[in-house]
């Protein structure tokens, strides 16, 4: 797996956005060896923050579901319950 430098926006913007054409591009950069951005690494403070967002995500996911599951449950106790 190679790095691959972003291509030039200016010829970008005359050319369009096309995908086989960006893979073919990035193909042509990898062999002829002029690929020479650096790869991101897994830690330091980017990858801390994308923990957290993962960890956060998950926990409104669940939180979600917990009271939609006790509104569920509400909805069918019998009226006394519901009453409450």
């Amino acid at each position: 797996v190679f790095e691959v430098n972003r291509p030039d926006r200016s010829k970008r913007r005359l050319q369009g956005k096309s995908d086989p054409t960006d893979a073919e591009s990035a193909a042509r950069s990898v062999l002829s060896g002029s690929a020479n951005a650096i790869a991101k690494t897994q830690s330091g403070a980017a990858e801390m923050m994308r923990v957290v967002s993962v960890a956060r995500r998950s926990a409104v996911k669940a939180k979600t579901q917990a009271m939609n599951q006790l509104r569920s449950l509400l909805v069918s106790a019998p009226q006394d319950v519901r009453e409450r």
